[in-house]
């Protein structure tokens, strides 16, 4: 595997690991190791994003279906 590909990967589990190590009282460190975190994760998804057609597609019609489900349950739910 070449690094160029593992590096979301592994920059998204090294910054997650910090952001649950950062005590809640400092929130500028907390933060910013959140938005490192987000941005691996984003940087992650753009292989998925240049192939487009229909796997995204598939992929956007699936995760709304999951989220509406989801949602109804919890709409549903009692308490």
């Amino acid at each position: 595997m070449s690094s160029a590909r593992s590096l979301p990967g592994a920059t998204s589990v090294l910054s997650m690991m910090a952001t649950m190590s950062i005590d809640y009282k400092n929130t500028f460190a907390k933060h910013a190791a959140w938005l490192s975190f987000n941005t691996a994760m984003g940087l992650s998804l753009v292989p998925i994003c240049t192939m487009g057609g229909p796997l995204l597609a598939r992929a956007a019609v699936y995760t709304g279906i999951t989220v509406g489900g989801l949602c109804a349950i919890a709409a549903c739910a009692p308490n």
